[in-house]
């Protein structure tokens, strides 16, 4: 998979929500292998800063770049909300890749701790933690570059 450098580039970025701005002068670049980590109080910015990030929210003034290669993955708050409850690990991962052979895909999931029969039980009797390793196995299924 061909990945670019810089992945995604900030420069010069403020951003907000209406007329309130809560970033100013961001300028950050996200290289291949980089980890960042974003703390701070409700209200500073770190959703506003993600959603930019993503392409997901307009910067209010700044210049935001990506590379030609960007495949961005995203875990939202609300992500175990989007899964089929009826569906299996098994059966989201495949309606990804219907080509995907059936061992590539058991392979896959085993490495999400989903064996033998879990992959293929419904989305439904899962606990908080399990479907939230579905959702996990779903993005890293689609190959991001940015998670």
């Amino acid at each position: 998979d061909k990945v670019s450098s810089p992945l995604l580039s900030i420069r010069h970025g403020c951003g907000g929500h209406g007329e309130r701005t809560v970033l100013e002068d961001i300028n950050i670049t996200l290289l291949p292998g980089s980890r960042i980590g974003l703390l701070g109080p409700n209200g500073a910015g770190k959703s506003t800063l993600i959603d930019a990030l993503r392409g997901e929210a307009s910067l209010l003034g700044g210049e935001r770049s990506t590379g030609e290669h960007l495949a961005i993955g995203y875990f939202a708050q609300h992500q175990l909300e989007t899964l089929d409850l009826d569906a299996s690990p098994f059966l989201h991962l495949q309606r990804l890749a219907p080509s995907a052979s059936e061992q590539a895909v058991r392979n896959f999931l085993g490495g999400f701790d989903f064996h033998g029969d879990d992959a293929l039980a419904p989305v439904r009797s899962f606990s908080g933690g399990e479907k939230a390793r579905v959702a996990l196995a779903i993005i890293a299924w689609q190959k991001p570059n940015l998670l």
